[in-house]
C-alpha cells in the first residue's frame, strides 16, 4: 500500500528477485539507457525503481489494506499485456500525466501470412495485430483528446474517444482497413448556447487536437480536410508501422442528444455497429449459440474478414469508387444470418451441425453468404430493420443499397450501375466455386477451394480479359519547394471523385454491361505513360491511373463518346482553383497495349 497524505494506493508488487522476474529490471534499465532525464521517480525514492501495478485507489490506509489481505495469492499467475511505454511528468499538484506514448512496435507492418494461412485461421492473426497497433493508436489519441479539451475549459468539454466500423467489430484487416474514430465531446454547461459550441468546438477544436499530437509525436503525419458541408475529417499516421486513423466529432449538447446534422451522422456510425451487435445477440438467443468455445459473433467476424478479403482480392471493395464499404458488407452479411436463423427460423442444427472449429463454422458461413448474396435483386435494399424503406426513392435500375440501421440512409449512395452489376458477378462466380465444396471435404480441400475464390483478380488478368482498357489518369508535382504541391492522399481522393463522375458519365453513352470498373486506383510514377495527353515532364511528376475494362471492341461513335467524356470531365476539374497543378485525361487503349505499358 503507497500512502499518501489524504489517501493510499493498492498497488501490486512483482518479486524482482524472483529469476522469471529478471527481465523487468533488465528492461528498465533499457529504458533508462534511452531516457536519460527520466530520473524524477529515482530521485524521489530510496529504493529507485519500485516497478508496480496500481490497482485502485482508497480515501483511508485502513481500507486499501482491508482489500490487500483479501487479495493476497489471489494475482499470482496474472498476465498484464505492455503495448507501449509512457513518459510521465509531475504537474504542480504532484499528480502524474502522460505528456508520450511509444510504442513497442519492432514488428513488421502487418505478419508474413499468404492466402492460405489467413484462410485457415479466418484471418485472425492478421486481425488481431491491427487490432493491437490500433490500441497503441486508440491510446495516444485518447491522451490528445483529453489536452484538447483542457484548452476550451469555457465551454465546460469532456470528450470519448470512440471506434467504430471494422476496429470495432474485431474484423480489421490490414491495407483495406483504417482506425475510424468518433470524438464524443459534451458539454454540460445548459448555459453554452448551441451556436457557440458548434463554432468552437468544430472548427478549432481539431486544429488544437493536431497541435497536442504533434506535442508528442512530431513525426507524426496529419492532414485536416471537408468531407461535406460543416463536416471536417481528421487523418492522422502517428508512425509509419501504426495504423491510419480517421477522425470525425460528435457533439452532444447538456441534454445528451447531438447537436447537428454531422454529428448525427457520426452518432449513427457508433450505432451501426451497436445494431449489428443486435442482431447477432437476437441470433445467438434464437439458436442458443453453438459452441462453448466460441459463439455466433465469432463466426460472424471470421466469416466477415474473409468476405472482405475476397472483396479486396476481386476490386469491388470501397465506398470511395462505387462499391460497398466495410460496413456494408458487415451489415449484408449480418442481414443474411439473420434471414437464415430468424427470419426463416432455421436452427442451428440444420447449419452447423458437424463443425468442429470457429473456422469451419465461418467457412461454413462463408459460403452459405455467397450462395445467398450471389441471388439477390439489386436495387432491392438490405436493411436490418423492418421499418427502415420509408425514405428511399425507388430505383428501377440495378444499383447497391445497403441502408444504415440507424439513419436508413444509403451507405452505397456512391454506386454506379455497372459497379452493381460487376459486383453480381463477382458473387456469382464465388458462389459457383464455393459449392464445388461437398459434404464430406475435407478441411484441406475446403481451404483449397475457398483459396480459389478469394484468389486476387491480377491486373494482368482484368487487362486480359478486356479486349481494350478505358484508361483515367490524374497527374501532379510532388517537388516539396512548390506551394502548390499536392499530396498523394489528396490527390488519390480527389481522383476517385473524378473516377465516380467519370463512369456515371460513361454508363450513360456506352453500354453498362461491357464496363468492368475496378476498386483501387494504381499510382505511376514520371518515366510511365499510358499513352494519353497528360504530360510527364518534370522533375517530381507522378500520377494515378483507374482502370476500366472494356468486354469488347468499342466502335467509333463510342470511342467518340469516351472522348466527349474525358473533355467533359477535364474542363471542370480544371475550372477549379483547387486543381490547380493537377492534369486529368483519359483515353482507350488495347489490351496489349495496356499490358506492356501498365503492367511492366
Amino acid at each position: 500500500v503507497f500512502e499518501h497524505r489524504s489517501s493510499a494506493t493498492l498497488v501490486a508488487r512483482p518479486n524482482v528477485d524472483y529469476d522469471g522476474n529478471k527481465w523487468l529490471m533488465q528492461l528498465y534499465g533499457s529504458l533508462r539507457s534511452r531516457f536519460r532525464f527520466c530520473n524524477d521517480q529515482e530521485n524521489h525514492s530510496a529504493e529507485r525503481f519500485t516497478p508496480h501495478v496500481s490497482l485502485g485507489k482508497f480515501g483511508f490506509t485502513s481500507s486499501a489494506r482491508k482489500v490487500a489481505a483479501a487479495q493476497m495469492g489471489v494475482m499470482s499467475g496474472l498476465n498484464i499485456p505492455v503495448r507501449s511505454v509512457d513518459v510521465l511528468e509531475r504537474s504542480p499538484d504532484g499528480q502524474f500525466r502522460s505528456i508520450a506514448s511509444v510504442p513497442f512496435s519492432s514488428l513488421p507492418n502487418t505478419p508474413s501470412k499468404g492466402l492460405r494461412h489467413i484462410i485457415s485461421d479466418t484471418g485472425y492473426a492478421v486481425s488481431s495485430f491491427f487490432s493491437e497497433k490500433s490500441q497503441i493508436v486508440l491510446s495516444i489519441i485518447n491522451q490528445a483528446s483529453r489536452s484538447a479539451s483542457r484548452s476550451f475549459e469555457n465551454l465546460h468539454i469532456t470528450s470519448d474517444v470512440i471506434p467504430y466500423g471494422s476496429a470495432a467489430l474485431d474484423c480489421a484487416l490490414p491495407k483495406m482497413s483504417d482506425l475510424d474514430v468518433v470524438i464524443m465531446l459534451r458539454t454540460n454547461h445548459a448555459l453554452i448556447s448551441p451556436s457557440r459550441f458548434l463554432l468552437l468546438a468544430n472548427e478549432d477544436y481539431l486544429k488544437r487536437l493536431m497541435t497536442c499530437l504533434r506535442e508528442t509525436h512530431a513525426v507524426a503525419k496529419m492532414r485536416l480536410r471537408p468531407i461535406r458541408s460543416g463536416l471536417n475529417i481528421l487523418s492522422v499516421q502517428i508512425q509509419p508501422n501504426l495504423p491510419p486513423a480517421d477522425i470525425i466529432l460528435c457533439l452532444i449538447g447538456h441534454d445528451g442528444k447531438p447537436m447537428d446534422a454531422e454529428s448525427d451522422g457520426a452518432f449513427d456510425s457508433i450505432q451501426d455497429n451497436a445494431n449489428v451487435m443486435d442482431v447477432l445477440a437476437d441470433v445467438e438467443a434464437q439458436t442458443g449459440g453453438i459452441r462453448d468455445s466460441f459463439s455466433i459473433k465469432d463466426v460472424f467476424c471470421a466469416s466477415l474478414r474473409l468476405v472482405k478479403l475476397w472483396a479486396w482480392n476481386r476490386g469491388v471493395y470501397g465506398a470511395k469508387c462505387g462499391f460497398l464499404g466495410g460496413g456494408s458488407w458487415a451489415i449484408f452479411l449480418a442481414y443474411i444470418m439473420k434471414s437464415i436463423f430468424i427470419t426463416e427460423q432455421c436452427g442451428k442444427e440444420s447449419i452447423f451441425m458437424g463443425t468442429k472449429s470457429l473456422s469451419e463454422a465461418a467457412h461454413l458461413l462463408t459460403r452459405i453468404f455467397f450462395d445467398e448474396a450471389s441471388r439477390w435483386p439489386w436495387p432491392q435494399p438490405i436493411a436490418l430493420g423492418t421499418n427502415q424503406f420509408g425514405n428511399q426513392r425507388v430505383l428501377l435500375q440495378p444499383r447497391l443499397v445497403v441502408l444504415s440501421p440507424s439513419s436508413a440512409s444509403n451507405l452505397a449512395k456512391n454506386s454506379t450501375i455497372s459497379t452493381c452489376l460487376v459486383t453480381a458477378v463477382e458473387l456469382r462466380r464465388a458462389s459457383t466455386l464455393a459449392k464445388c465444396i461437398i459434404e464430406n471435404d475435407t478441411k484441406a480441400a475446403c481451404i483449397s477451394t475457398l483459396e480459389s475464390v478469394i484468389s486476387p483478380l491480377r491486373l494482368q488478368e482484368l487487362i486480359a480479359s478486356s479486349p481494350e482498357i478505358i484508361a483515367l489518369e490524374l497527374v501532379y508535382n510532388n517537388e516539396e519547394s512548390l506551394p502548390s504541391r499536392h499530396l498523394p492522399d489528396d490527390v488519390e481522393a480527389w481522383g476517385c471523385g473524378q473516377y465516380l463522375s467519370f463512369l456515371v458519365n460513361l454508363e450513360r453513352k456506352l453500354d453498362t454491361s461491357l464496363l468492368r470498373p475496378f476498386s483501387r486506383a494504381f499510382k505511376v510514377q514520371q518515366e510511365w505513360k499510358v499513352g494519353t495527353s497528360v504530360n510527364y515532364s518534370g522533375t517530381n511528376r507522378e500520377g494515378f491511373v483507374w482502370i476500366v475494362g472494356v468486354c469488347g471492341v468499342l466502335s467509333k461513335e463510342e470511342r467518340g463518346a469516351v472522348e466527349d467524356v474525358s473533355s467533359r470531365i477535364a474542363s471542370c476539374f480544371g475550372e477549379s482553383e483547387d486543381n490547380h497543378g493537377l492534369d486529368l485525361s483519359a483515353s482507350v487503349i488495347s489490351s496489349d497495349d495496356a499490358i506492356e505499358r501498365i503492367v511492366s
